[in-house]
């Protein structure tokens, strides 16, 4: 237990981690996952307070747009791969920091977006692959 303690608390205060929670694309949201898993784990909740309102107010609105789109997965190398892998931190950010009182499943920013519009983007595209209307990954 004491591992994922100091682990965490390198994360929330090395510039490495802080860096990490900054960066802005799925490295942010799994910054998010990473801590609020730990953070779960060792009983934090003041770190799964802040990582709950880190994902709201931040990861959520900047990271998809009003289409659902992870607009800074779909501009690099693997668009595709990543915006699976960023859909992914969202839902363990979602399965972990939801309480009975807040449920992030169902929670919409003000302008509309949330987790399920991501979902409904990424959708068709999980169930054929051929119909992905950005460049293919490089590794495929």
């Amino acid at each position: 237990m004491a591992w994922f303690e100091e682990y965490t608390t390198w994360l929330t205060t090395h510039e490495y981690g802080i860096d990490e929670r900054d960066h802005g694309n799925n490295h942010s949201a799994w910054w998010v996952a990473q801590v609020a898993a730990f953070s779960s784990l060792t009983g934090n909740n003041k770190h799964l307070n802040f990582c709950r309102e880190l994902f709201k107010n931040t990861i959520l609105p900047n990271q998809i747009d009003s289409e659902g789109i992870f607009k800074d997965e779909i501009t690099r190398t693997k668009p595709y791969s990543y915006s699976l892998f960023n859909l992914e931190a969202f839902a363990l950010i979602c399965q972990l920091l939801s309480t009975d009182e807040e449920n992030l499943w169902n929670y919409n920013t003000k302008d509309g977006k949330s987790i399920k519009i991501a979902f409904s983007f990424m959708f068709p595209f999980i169930i054929d692959k051929t119909k992905w209307p950005y460049p293919p990954d490089i590794a495929y």
